[in-house]
């Protein structure tokens, strides 16, 4: 078996290239971490009180993370809103993705398609109040700042989806009231 030009390459860089990549790791693991934090205090403190959320989480170690948001219960007249779900997400290079740079991320809102009756009423609720859309995609990247000025921006991304989210929840429980 011979090497290609890029392995030979590889190979006598190894130990430069194995130690570069626990850096890099660790690096977005820091800044997935760092984001799924100040998350979490955003929702503690900004949510919109038609909300409820879980999370937000990291999945392993890093690479993504995210939030889940629901209709919180108690509220009438509720119908399949009571089910809903709405995501914010991040991945970035560690992670399977669109990415057209591995020195960027993507930041989005999602809904199961399971549920595209809600996919569909958010999207025109959000175009009539003039708002962004709750389910582009951003990406945004990683290294014209520093870490913590990355994971602050970040973290002010997902609040303005979460509270794209909230307005449009409630200005559709506010219609179906009449």
């Amino acid at each position: 078996m011979q090497l290609s030009e890029s392995s030979l390459h590889y190979l006598r860089n190894y130990f430069l290239l194995e130690q570069t990549r626990d850096e890099t790791n660790q690096f977005l693991e820091a800044i997935a971490k760092g984001l799924a934090r100040q998350v979490e205090v955003w929702l503690d403190t900004q949510l919109e009180g038609y909300l409820a959320f879980e999370g937000p989480w990291v999945v392993g170690n890093g690479g993504e993370a995210g939030v889940l948001l629901r209709v919180r219960e108690g509220l009438e007249p509720l119908g399949d809103m009571a089910r809903w779900k709405y995501y914010v997400q991040y991945n970035d290079a560690m992670r399977p993705c669109d990415l057209n740079d591995s020195t960027h991320c993507l930041v989005w809102g999602n809904t199961p398609k399971v549920n595209s009756a809600q996919i569909r009423m958010v999207t025109e609720m959000a175009g009539k109040l003039g708002l962004p859309d709750p389910y582009r995609v951003e990406e945004v990247p990683l290294l014209d700042a520093s870490a913590e000025e990355v994971v602050e921006r970040l973290a002010g991304i997902f609040g303005e989806y979460c509270d794209v989210y909230g307005r449009v929840v409630k200005a559709l429980v506010n219609e179906s009231r009449g």
